[in-house]
């Protein structure tokens, strides 16, 4: 579903929870209220799908390898421990190879140990070759 029909949908599914609210007799307000929170949840769905369109997992957001984060960047927000933000979350990392990483560097996933990411320092004059972004 594209962002702008999800968003559009957003505003019906809310138009519709304000309308029952209102326009419900107030003898009812059990099934008023009921009516009201599912047309939040529903509302509340399309909207992340209008403002996250590639939030969904689907095989485009799969790493080369089927993993879900191999293959992507990371960036080091911690030296000890070594920690990396990845796709919106923070993991525990280990270096995979003996190059140094730096603060904020952009590091190369290259594998998983339950979870904590093993990283690779870039080569020097290049970024990570992953295919995904950070």
């Amino acid at each position: 579903m594209n962002p702008r029909a999800a968003g559009a949908l957003a505003l019906s599914v809310a138009s519709v929870g304000i309308v029952a609210w209102f326009a419900m007799p107030d003898d009812v307000w059990p099934l008023r209220a009921i009516l009201v929170f599912i047309a939040a949840l529903v509302a509340g769905t399309f909207f992340d799908r209008a403002r996250f369109p590639g939030a969904s997992r689907t095989e485009s957001t799969m790493g080369p390898d089927g993993d879900v984060l191999i293959g992507f960047e990371a960036r080091v927000i911690s030296l000890t421990p070594l920690k990396v933000e990845a796709r919106g979350s923070v993991w525990s990392a280990r270096l995979a190879g003996v190059r140094a990483v730096s603060l904020l560097a952009l590091v190369e996933i290259v594998g998983r140990e339950g979870l904590t990411l093993l990283v690779r320092a870039p080569e020097k004059g290049g970024g990570p070759s992953g295919t995904g972004q950070g």
